[in-house]
């Protein structure tokens, strides 16, 4: 498969500290790449980064064949480059169909003189927008929920109202932060599946979670981080059979028995 991500040599420094240490990767088409690590170990950093949202004190990120690392995060996202976040970022007065239509604001043409003068083409591109919204959220099944005030969701259904928000962008890259924090097994497995739904789909997904039965059911490649550095890369079975993995983690009780399940 052909590359959709190349990153080179990136690397984020805050001062004297360093949260991204000369990481490379390739990721290809289709692909759903997972990022594990201890904590403090980059991973959220290695988002923000691709995301736009921080801006590399040294390195390349090519996304889609073009040199994106100086572009803003509304460009990028233009471009097709999604993202969900550890923090559940929601309007909580509006509805989650409003929630979710904000994420394609940026596919929109009529912009806000064909709004307030009730065009007809803004009409229509409303419709359209509305439409995809409400077919995001059957995706990822909250669409009896399309007029409820997002902030009345459970937790779990506010995750899966971000990752709606997120695929209303229709993204080529989608980032996932953490999506499993805080599920219980059951909505675990339920995200489980969305996720191979997603990839199914077409969409490239790079996921950072804790969570190792996501991880491990989800991901053909995982990069693993450390102190910032990339320590291991390689499938589920290489990943979960090399010992400097286990290492980084030690300390994380049971971590090495949840990984060892999957060998």
């Amino acid at each position: 498969m052909s590359a959709l991500l190349q990153i080179s040599g990136l690397a984020k420094r805050f001062g004297g500290l360093v949260a991204t240490d000369n990481i490379s990767m390739t990721v290809a088409h289709g692909q759903v790449r997972g990022v594990i690590g201890p904590n403090g170990a980059g991973k959220t950093t290695l988002l923000s980064l691709i995301g736009g949202t921080m801006q590399p004190s040294e390195g390349s990120i090519v996304f889609d064949g073009l040199e994106v690392s100086a572009s803003p995060t509304h460009r990028r996202a233009a471009m097709g480059i999604g993202r969900t976040f550890q923090n559940i970022k929601l309007f909580d007065s509006m509805s989650v169909l409003r929630n979710v239509m904000v994420g394609s604001h940026l596919r929109g043409r009529a912009g806000i003189w064909g709004a307030m003068l009730c065009l007809p083409s803004a009409a229509a591109e409303e419709r359209r927008l509305r439409d995809e919204a409400l077919a995001a959220l059957q995706t990822v099944g909250l669409l009896a929920l399309a007029e409820v005030e997002a902030g009345s969701l459970s937790y779990g259904q506010k995750r899966l109202l971000e990752i709606a928000r997120a695929m209303a962008s229709t993204p080529q890259l989608l980032l996932l932060d953490e999506p499993a924090a805080g599920l219980n097994p059951t909505e675990a497995v339920a995200l489980t599946q969305l996720i191979k739904r997603i990839s199914e789909s077409g969409v490239t997904i790079i996921l950072v979670e804790h969570h190792m039965d996501v991880i491990m059911s989800t991901c053909s490649q995982i990069s693993v981080l450390n102190y910032g550095k990339l320590l291991a890369e390689g499938s589920p079975s290489e990943v979960q059979n090399n010992e400097q993995v286990v290492e980084a983690y030690l300390g994380r009780p049971g971590l090495e028995e949840r990984l060892a399940a999957y060998a």
